[in-house]
């Protein structure tokens, strides 16, 4: 009986041992496979990431640069490329770097993909050059970007096909290892049934076989035989094989568990395994395997241990207490596997996940993972959230479709596209928080995020670009100057409609057209020799001026810059694009503006006359102010029957028209403000045709019509007077040497017949309308329309300069009239002019008054100031023969004395403008503010619009010199009349 149970102990052990071997075979050929595919394959797919990530951090950084934005260095974009590259490389190579080690890519068909992406990347960076060699350029942003667009898009395209195809290696791979392992379970199964059948039989057979020893012995043997294999076996096991007692005392252990540890077995015979403790593990670790297998169950963990030499590594175990008969635990078998490559796989796989979350939630670039089935937003980056507008919770709360303006089918078919690879750049338009539309370029493709697929999507904002390139278009297409683009060779590719419209043709014609025939023979040998070698130079040529010749054989000159579009070293076959401007306007322009140029000269002579004029006059005013009053006193002192009357009336009349030519001087150099008075316009008139009856020639008859009871009208009439001698000196230079007629009327005229054109005047119920007409020349309709513009003249340089209409249409104005002309060609002129009548009420005959009031001696006192010591005395004494006490003073500050030791005297002070330190006009506010209610004259030979504006406000009075003595008079005379009102 001791024979048989020795039997079935061997035969046990044997079945155990053979069951072991074959567990620990497969179980070395699953661990190969799964270690081994991560350390060869995960970088592979790592670099095929970077590869797709360096190339759009480069597209994005690039786009950035070329758009004007913040980021200006454009090394940044150079370092992405090159690292593009690099990986690339080492998938080809194999290769290190702080991430960890890269095995080359053994698949040839994969090996030259790889190949073509890094010529690819080598065709990007030239691509990008010439864009950024093309920033300078208006014609950035057209082909030049489709086909650095093109570019990208193929090595994206192509790095994912890399992807693919390792993804799908791996998936085969895997494949195979699901495959070992349902064989590694089948076989423990069978191994285990077997097992239980052989005991079972063992036992039957222990029943019938006591009657032979023979055999038992020959079983024996064979169970010997079985123990050798199966020790042979444990011995030569690529894992780690460890027997203790129930202690933890090591009785036993394989080579591979020497060969990892680097301890010997007469080193760790009797030791614990604590040996290879690191203390890198809690013990709290240590204390539940200790319950577990003491309990009689198997522990499986990991163990973080340390090797004889110090060097950390991570095993994989599988701890199992052995049972002797009883079922009590007398052994622990533990079965180790060194897993530190897989760990340091998976370490870097975390490490590359890391670093894409990292790069995911800090870029700048906007960034999404999104469901690809149902379009789920599953995260958001920081800038995606500052893009949006959206909170992160919101933002990954939603579906794409709350984004992505397209229809919900377009949406999803495009997600399938991406998914498969199809695609992987697209276009779209999103719609942020505040509903703000955004058109937006999307690259997205599948990653592996949490076990399951993904679509990573990295989104740039393009809105601006396609705002541009919409205008390009627009600009293109509405653009008033001429845009086409053709091959050097003479071939028009795309012309705009502007450049078809300046050369007369349709599109269809000028596209069989070389633009070498539309420019004329003199011009083009020219334009090839020095245009052409600046294109091939630099790649534009300056501006510069041509002719093109039109459809109806017409030449015109026109303004070209040309630009190159491609990289070819042949001219004829070079792209090229021009702006044609058509310039005919601007080089008539030139030929006006020198015309015009000359009128501003001759003007700027009438204008330095004038401002000559204008200083002259004040003092010719002091010289007429003394001759003028001596002349009067003399008239006054002589008899009336006297003969010397008529010599000083010839010399008040000469003094009179002195002091009027003055007064226009001063109008015509703008220094001057005009007065308006009623006054009566008829007088004025007959005045003037007796002029020009003198001065007009005696084949130009003037026809006169003038009503002499119109009534009077507020203006200058020095002016009215300017304006018909204007008038008329036209219509004169209109007839020319031929015999024609004026004619001159003047008539009231009621409002309800007159044409709306000439405007309303409320509260009045006619006006006065004078007519100036010829038969000369005449005007065409268009001539008739500018007359009234500045500078405008129908005659020649040296005759005239434009600006006496605009004068008089400007003079009249001011009076609240209306001036309108018709004209007709070989016909004749006529001007109408429409003047409202005065509305002061009766005209004041100052005249009358005076002369009553000149027999009347006032007995008031006047202070009297003035620098000219002639027209000092002068006044005094007409002052005086007035009935004037008249106080003297030369400057104004003993005028500010006289006024401090006479206040109590003074009725009046009478004071000229322009006298040194303290001027006529500071005297007068400090005069006003001793005496607010004095009354004070201020005269002046030259009062401009300020001054007189300030005297106004004041209440002062102003003359202006020269004046006679019943002007001064006058004034005196209204400032009595508005102190007794």
């Amino acid at each position: 009986m001791r024979i048989s149970k020795n039997r079935i102990f061997k035969s046990k052990i044997w079945l155990a041992g053979f069951s072991g071997a074959t567990l620990i075979s497969l179980l070395f050929y699953t661990f190969e496979l799964g270690v081994s595919m991560p350390q060869k394959y995960t970088p592979l797919i790592d670099a095929t990431m970077e590869i797709k990530l360096e190339l759009t951090m480069a597209h994005l950084w690039f786009e950035e640069f070329i758009n004007g934005d913040q980021y200006e260095d454009i090394q940044v974009v150079w370092e992405h490329l090159d690292m593009a590259d690099w990986y690339a490389g080492v998938m080809l190579e194999g290769g290190q770097n702080s991430e960890g080690t890269f095995l080359p890519v053994s698949d040839d068909e994969m090996r030259l993909s790889i190949v073509a992406i890094r010529e690819r990347i080598s065709k990007f960076r030239q691509m990008t050059q010439l864009r950024l060699d093309e920033r300078i350029s208006s014609l950035s942003g057209t082909l030049m970007d489709q086909r650095y667009d093109l570019v990208f898009k193929d090595l994206i395209t192509r790095t994912d096909a890399i992807e693919t195809d390792l993804n799908t290696l791996i998936v085969n791979k895997l494949s195979r290892f699901k495959v070992i392992q349902v064989a590694l379970l089948t076989t423990v199964i069978l191994l285990s049934i077997l097992t239980g059948l052989v005991f079972y039989s063992d036992r039957r057979k222990l029943n019938v076989s006591l009657e032979s020893l023979a055999s038992e012995i020959s079983e024996r043997k064979q169970i010997e035989k079985n123990l050798n294999k199966l020790s042979a076996a444990v011995e030569q096991s690529p894992t780690s094989i460890i027997i203790t007692d129930t202690s933890g005392s090591i009785e036993y252990v394989n080579p591979k568990f020497m060969e990892v540890t680097g301890y010997s077995r007469d080193e760790v015979i009797g030791q614990n395994p604590k040996v290879l403790k690191s203390g890198k593990q809690p013990k709290s670790y240590y204390k539940d395997l200790w319950s577990t297998i003491t309990s009689g169950n198997i522990w499986t963990g990991e163990f973080y241990n340390k090797k004889k030499n110090g060097k950390l590594y991570w095993e994989s175990a599988s701890i199992s207490p052995i049972h002797d008969e009883s079922g009590k635990i007398i052994q622990y078998v533990a079965i180790k596997e060194d897993i530190t490559e897989r760990k340091q796989a998976e370490e870097a796989l975390k490490a590359s996940e890391e670093r894409f979350r990292q790069m995911f939630s800090n870029h700048d670039a906007v960034m999404l993972l999104i469901e690809p089935e149902s379009g789920q937003i599953i995260d958001a980056n920081r800038a995606a959230i500052k893009f949006y507008g959206y909170e992160k919770t919101q933002l990954c709360g939603m579906n794409i479709e709350n984004i992505n303006m397209l229809s919900s089918s377009q949406i999803a078919a495009e997600r399938r596209r991406a998914l498969k690879e199809e695609q992987s750049y697209f276009v779209f338009p999103h719609r942020l928080a505040d509903g703000e539309k955004r058109i937006v370029e999307v690259h997205s493709s599948p990653v592996s995020h949490n076990k399951n697929l993904a679509l990573f999507s990295i989104i740039h904002d393009i809105t601006k670009r396609k705002e541009a390139e919409d205008n390009f278009s627009k600009l293109f297409n509405l653009s008033r100057d001429g845009y086409v683009i053709s091959k050097g060779n003479g071939e028009i590719l795309n012309p705009n409609p502007a450049f078809t419209k300046m050369l007369g043709y349709t599109d269809e014609e000028i596209m069989k057209i070389s633009w070498r025939k539309l420019t004329p023979t003199r011009w083009l040998d020219w334009e090839l020799k020095h245009h052409g070698t600046q294109l091939m130079e630099r790649g534009y040529t300056d501006l510069y001026e041509k002719e093109y010749i039109r459809k109806d054989g017409t030449r015109f000159p026109v303004e070209i810059q040309a630009f190159r579009l491609d990289d070819s070293d042949n001219l004829d076959d070079l792209e090229i694009a021009a702006f044609v401007r058509d310039i005919s306007n601007r080089k008539n322009a030139e030929i006006k503006r020198q015309e015009l140029e000359d009128q501003l000269r001759q003007s700027q002579k009438l204008e330095a006359i004038g401002t000559m004029a204008g200083g002259i006059a004040h003092d010719f005013n002091n010289i007429l102010q003394t001759q003028l009053l001596h002349a009067e006193i003399v008239q006054r002192q002589l008899p009336d029957d006297s003969k010397l009357n008529n010599n000083i009336r010839h010399i008040l009349n000469a003094g009179n028209h002195a002091r009027e030519l003055v007064k226009s001087i001063l109008t015509f150099s703008r220094e001057n403000e005009v007065k308006s008075i009623p006054f009566k316009i008829q007088d004025v008139l007959s005045e003037t045709i007796q002029m020009l009856r003198s001065i007009f020639p005696a084949t130009i008859q003037i026809d006169a019509n003038i009503d002499m009871s119109v009534a009077n009208i507020t203006g200058d009439p020095v002016q009215i007077q300017q304006i018909v001698l204007n008038l008329c000196n036209n219509a004169s230079q209109a007839i020319g040497n031929a015999s024609g007629i004026v004619k001159i009327s003047l008539q009231s005229v009621r409002l309800s017949k007159r044409p709306e054109r000439f405007g309303a005047y409320p509260g009045r119920s006619s006006l006065i309308e004078l007519i100036v007409s010829d038969n000369g020349m005449g005007m065409s309709e268009e001539v008739a329309s500018r007359v009234f513009d500045p500078f405008f003249t129908t005659k020649q340089v040296g005759e005239g300069t434009g600006l006496g209409l605009s004068v008089i249409h400007g003079i009249i104005k001011e009076m609240n009239g209306e001036i309108h002309v018709s004209s007709q060609a070989g016909v004749g002129t006529t001007f109408t002019l429409l003047f409202p009548t005065s509305t002061d009420g009766e005209e004041i005959d100052i005249a009358t008054k005076t002369t009553q009031d000149q027999k009347h001696r006032w007995s008031k006192s006047v202070l009297l100031v003035e620098d000219d010591p002639d027209i000092l005395e002068i006044t005094r004494v007409i002052l005086k023969d007035h009935g004037f006490v008249v106080i003297t003073g030369r400057s104004g500050a003993e005028a500010i004395t006289l006024l401090h030791d006479n206040f109590e005297k003074i009725d009046l002070i009478i004071t000229d403008l322009a006298m040194p330190k303290i001027s006529g006009l500071k005297f007068s506010r400090e005069a006003l503010e001793m005496l607010p209610h004095i009354p004070i004259i201020l005269m002046s030979g030259n009062l401009d619009e300020a001054i007189e504006a300030e005297c106004k406000e004041l209440g002062i009075r102003t003359l202006m010199k020269p004046w006679f003595e019943i002007d001064l008079i006058n004034e005196i005379v209204a400032l009595s009349l508005e102190q007794s009102e």
